[in-house]
């Protein structure tokens, strides 16, 4: 159950609701008025919403790490963090960018997935390095200088960090799962 109250337009304040009716341009509300995702929470500081739209929309069309990795980068990092909504809206994406289903359940389980490649299993890796001991060892440093170069390596570290932003305001705020799909993770009590 979300720990934020949907809100009316009449409760919202100017600001807010220019940025709600600019979403809603691109996402369809939820029955419930709700925009869903991090974006009803972000929503309470409508310079913060727009940083993070801005920032978002960025890291999923303006880097150079691919699509996939982008996705493998995300599931973990919402695998790691338990970010039930975050882990069901880019399964989806995942497998339309290519990512087998074994590899999803298995990085859900916490489980070592079967990459099909190196480049993919360096992505996992490094995230959770990173989730896990707040640093990234010389030897996955090197690993990913090599594959991705400087400026890919700060991209997939920044995508990192962004979507541990993300789940932790999804668990902060307790934003539901979609409500057609099964919680990946367990659910807390409220």
């Amino acid at each position: 159950m979300n720990r934020l109250p949907a809100k009316s337009r009449e409760q919202l304040s100017e600001e807010q609701l220019a940025r709600l009716e600019r979403m809603m341009k691109r996402r369809k509300p939820r029955e419930d008025g709700r925009v869903g995702g991090p974006f009803d929470p972000w929503l309470l500081n409508p310079e913060l919403f727009d940083r993070n739209i801005g920032m978002g929309l960025f890291l999923s069309s303006g880097i150079g790490i691919s699509r996939q990795h982008n996705e493998i980068a995300i599931l973990t990092t919402a695998a790691i963090w338990q970010a039930q909504y975050e882990f069901i809206a880019h399964k989806r994406q995942a497998l339309k960018e290519g990512v087998p289903e074994h590899v999803i359940e298995a990085i859900r389980l916490g489980d070592a997935p079967n990459f099909e490649n190196a480049s993919d299993q360096l992505v996992y890796d490094i995230v959770r390095e990173l989730n896990y001991q707040r640093r990234l060892s010389p030897g996955l440093y090197r690993q990913g200088i090599q594959e991705f170069g400087e400026a890919g390596l700060m991209e997939l570290v920044t995508l990192a960090g962004f979507y541990v932003q993300v789940s932790m305001t999804l668990n902060t705020f307790n934003v539901s799962q979609h409500p057609e799909e099964e919680p990946p993770f367990p659910v807390l009590p409220d």
